[in-house]
């Protein structure tokens, strides 16, 4: 399932923890970025999915600035108890030149409707918006055979937040 979302959302920016950083000799957080992404997994013979999301800035990143993956968090729609149809769940950015793994999961929590991935990429991700505004997240994993998928599958939303600095 093809997604582009183009309307940049900044949720706060956080003047006083930013002067109090920098006074400390930290780089300064200038705020968050808050990406709104789904998969739609669906059941396959092999067990296996796949999606995409594609995100565009409103313009390019300042070349002064740094970005950091913070968060993911994905979340099960309602009338599903938890994200246990799952077993594994990766998030990778892709571009021209790479593919990069940056967030994962191989276990979800019983009864629990939203679940973390473990941020794997801890590097800035300025070098991987090829053209300085769009990121490409390409989303894949494996699901439990045994589940009883609906005809038109599960969307699978994922809230994905990175730090500009």
């Amino acid at each position: 399932m093809a997604n582009s979302f183009r309307r940049r959302q900044v949720l706060r920016l956080f003047p006083t923890f930013a002067a109090a950083a920098a006074a400390q000799g930290c780089a300064a957080l200038a705020g968050e970025e808050t990406i709104e992404a789904f998969v739609v997994v669906t059941k396959t013979d092999s067990g296996s999915f796949w999606g995409w999301t594609e995100y565009n800035l409103d313009e390019p990143a300042d070349p002064d600035q740094g970005a950091t993956l913070e968060r993911v968090l994905l979340r099960a729609p309602e009338g599903v108890d938890d994200l246990r149809f799952l077993t594994s769940l990766f998030a990778e950015v892709v571009n021209a030149e790479s593919r990069t793994l940056v967030a994962q999961s191989t276990s979800f929590p019983a009864n629990d409707t939203m679940a973390p991935l473990d941020i794997l990429y801890d590097g800035d991700l300025r070098p991987l918006f090829p053209d300085g505004k769009t990121i490409r997240i390409e989303w894949s994993g494996t699901i439990d055979l045994a589940y009883e998928f609906p005809p038109e599958g599960i969307r699978v939303d994922a809230l994905i937040v990175i730090e500009i600095l």
